[in-house]
């Protein structure tokens, strides 16, 4: 592990190319209880598979205390020493080829004040020693750093912090995907419900659904398809930790293939969402779903969820389908899929998002 680090998360989609997809990770911050964005992801087969049961009851627990994803802990124990499986020189016992780090999450213990060790180890087991072979103060000590360095809003600065390597930010991202199960929408049966049309629902406040605690307890990657947005046009501050928090809950690579690349006015002769860069389009194609299909509802649950919905009622809404509208704290959010009308346009090969404010 190393502290040093360059440049931000700002600083790299700058550079990003035009006309190169673009990959977007989360930008959100919180604290308190929606720092884990109300629901822990569960643990996926693959995890169960993978990590040993002890070290994954230590990942869930030290992220839930500490408030940083347990993937992002598992993700990290996987790469340093597979879980603390790993026979290689400073696991057990001693320092690492490096000569500077040591035990299963591979503390720095080198330097001033035992180095990173020293700022944030923690004494998980209260047995009055903090060891750094234990994965019982080695793991919640992780989770200490980790939130010092930026997690869980700015993971990639957090993880770059921990290794100052972005093929290691990749690595770890990829893992805390891989590990993070998710329960799909269930495919539709017979013919969709059609009342849910217009539909609102207002949003409880003053908890984790309310929008001002925006952050995602998953990695909050997606991409944006080349020309979905025009040139200069980029989609609001807003739209992109929206998208992110609907990423957290989505278990494919999702893919936003309209953004600002649309028309200025409406089927109804408003000014678009789109135009404002406050809505996008996932199209089914890009999104390797089917018209009307449960790709579809996936993506509709997860901006659902998003909006604080509980998960039966996010599942069933995308389920119906409709033009529908949450409401919360202010925020205007709409789910449109599965519908076709005059004033609405064809929205059965795409879910529309937009968000705004209510009035």
């Amino acid at each position: 592990m190393t502290r040093r680090r360059t440049g931000s998360i700002a600083a790299v989609l700058a550079s990003v190319v035009i006309g190169l997809p673009v990959t977007f990770v989360l930008l959100l911050s919180g604290s308190g209880p929606c720092a884990l964005a109300g629901e822990a992801p569960v643990p996926s087969s693959a995890a169960q598979n993978a990590i040993p049961s002890n070290y994954l009851e230590l990942y869930q627990a030290a992220g839930q205390q500490l408030g940083v994803p347990w993937t992002l802990l598992a993700g990290i124990g996987s790469i340093e020493t597979d879980h603390g499986r790993s026979t290689a020189a400073g696991v057990q016992s001693g320092v690492n080829f490096a000569g500077c780090c040591a035990g299963p999450m591979q503390f720095s213990i080198i330097g001033a004040a035992g180095g990173t060790w020293g700022a944030y180890g923690i004494d998980g087991n209260h047995d009055g020693h903090k060891d750094v072979y234990d994965p019982r103060d080695a793991i919640p000590g992780a989770a200490s750093y980790l939130k010092a360095s930026g997690a869980p809003g700015d993971l990639h600065r957090a993880i770059f912090a921990y290794n100052h390597s972005e093929a290691y930010v990749q690595q770890v991202l990829a893992k805390m995907r891989e590990y993070a199960g998710a329960t799909p929408a269930p495919a539709p049966t017979g013919s969709p419900d059609r009342s849910a049309q217009n539909a609102s629902y207002t949003a409880p406040t003053g908890s984790c659904d309310d929008l001002g605690g925006l952050t995602s307890g998953g990695d909050g990657a997606f991409t944006i398809a080349p020309n979905a947005n025009l040139p200069n046009r980029p989609l609001t501050p807003a739209m992109t930790a929206f998208i992110a928090r609907m990423a957290a809950f989505y278990s494919g690579a999702l893919v936003v293939t309209t953004g600002t690349n649309h028309d200025k006015h409406t089927l109804s002769d408003n000014v678009s969402d789109h135009f404002t860069g406050n809505a996008v389009d996932f199209g089914m194609a890009l999104n390797h779903g089917t018209d009307d299909g449960p790709v579809g509802d996936a993506i509709a649950t997860a901006a659902f969820l998003a909006s604080g919905l509980p998960r039966n009622e996010a599942t069933s809404r995308a389920r119906t389908g409709g033009a529908q509208t949450i409401l919360s704290n202010g925020v205007r959010i709409q789910i449109i899929w599965k519908i076709n009308t005059p004033q609405i346009g064809n929205h059965h090969d795409h879910v529309h998002v937009g968000i705004g404010p209510v009035g």
